[in-house]
């Protein structure tokens, strides 16, 4: 397109207002937004100019872009708008305003392609492709992004199944522990149920968008760096993650263990963020879902033994290629028994010398008692003896 000319860039703004008006779509997704913002995207040498500051940015397009997004804000602000973009574009969905494009959200194909290229690996080769599980978090917060594990990623669920390892029961648990991760990872998130999703997927799903809805720590902070915190995040020899989602309010916090290998554990001690109570309040692994039931049906409080680099810890049940969550209740930590002070070598002395007199004295006193006592028995005997002689 010649995004300068005036006539070009009103048939393309008339088409967002159709879609808008007439089919009252809830959002925009531009595709190759990438393709519009460089000049030799998809060009070779030779086959493209430079801008007229001898750089590959579109600046007609650019221009364009932020015209398109602030007048679809002004008549249409509820409806979203969402770039494609795979490049290295700076700050998509900053405002016109400071002089960036605008858009809500950015489409995370990153994360997609990270995501499902790790679980396409045979479980127990994912230890070396653990990175492609926690790199998202470097740039999580550059954009406000969307994530998603919808048909124009995985197709249907069928498809999505025949890319992952293990029998048909392993592999629908880590489609759960899939939809699971992405549920608590920072960003919004985005699937659609497609004809041939079991009824167990999708009471799964409805779950967790209902669980999403009553849980702040899953959106409040969202865009905040104090929003998420690792536990353990090089777990890579057993394919865990371990981390938290938070609010300002303690009693809010929810910890995450992510389980992408085929092992389960009776006994997986975790670092946590304070002493208190600990109840599992989602597991992907339940039977109502489909999975084998391995969970952890008591609330536990944590013990004041450190783990992870925190001062307490808690041991729990971990299914296989499954993810569970824990609500977190802080709790006064009980006072530790402060240790006996060590005697020093002068007191022990004084110590064994005090005890050596008192048991001097001790066998003294029980002599002078034992002769008084015999004593005692010989008075009578003797006043019965004058008696005869007088």
């Amino acid at each position: 397109y010649k995004y300068e000319s005036t006539m070009v860039k009103d048939f393309l703004i008339a088409n967002a207002f159709f879609w808008t008006e007439v089919y009252h779509v809830d959002g925009l997704r531009m595709d190759d937004v990438d393709a519009m913002l460089y000049l030799d995207y998809g060009r070779q040498p030779g086959q493209w100019r430079p801008n007229m500051y001898g750089t590959n940015e579109n600046l007609q397009a650019i221009e364009f872009l932020k015209h398109l997004n602030s007048i679809m804000k002004k008549f249409y602000p509820e409806v979203l708008l969402i770039a494609q973009e795979d490049g290295l574009w700076p700050e998509l969905t900053d405002s016109v305003e400071n002089d960036h494009m605008g858009f809500d959200y950015k489409w995370s194909s990153g994360w997609t392609g990270d995501f499902l290229a790790y679980l396409g690996k045979d479980a127990a080769g994912r230890t070396d492709y653990h990175d492609q599980l926690t790199v998202s978090m470097l740039y999580a917060y550059c954009e406000h992004f969307i994530l998603t594990l919808g048909k124009r990623d995985v197709g249907t669920v069928s498809n999505f199944m025949s890319k992952l390892p293990g029998s048909e029961e392993e592999k629908m648990a880590q489609v759960r522990a899939a939809y699971a991760y992405m549920m608590l990872h920072p960003g919004c998130m985005m699937t659609a149920p497609e004809a041939d999703m079991p009824e167990t997927l999708k009471a799964y799903i409805k779950d967790w968008n209902t669980f999403y809805k009553t849980h702040s720590a899953l959106s409040e902070m969202d865009s905040d760096y104090d929003g998420f915190e690792w536990i353990q995040l090089m777990n890579a020899e057993q394919n865990i993650l371990v981390f938290l989602r938070k609010t300002e309010k303690p009693e809010e916090t929810l910890l995450a263990v992510c389980n992408f290998s085929a092992q389960s554990y009776d006994k997986f001690t975790v670092g946590v963020p304070f002493y208190g109570k600990y109840k599992e309040i989602f597991n992907s692994d339940l039977a109502v879902y489909g999975g084998r039931g391995v969970a952890n049906l008591r609330a536990k409080t944590s013990a004041a033994k450190s783990y992870d680099e925190r001062e307490c810890s808690l041991t729990i049940k971990v299914p296989a290629y499954g993810v569970t969550v824990f609500s977190c209740t802080p709790a006064e930590m009980p006072a530790k028994k402060a240790p006996a002070a060590k005697k020093t070598a002068a007191e022990k002395a004084s110590a064994k010398k005090t005890s050596a007199k008192k048991t001097t004295t001790e066998k003294t006193t029980a002599k002078k008692t034992t002769a008084a006592k015999a004593a005692a028995k010989k008075a009578p005997a003797a006043k019965t003896a004058a008696k005869k002689q007088r």
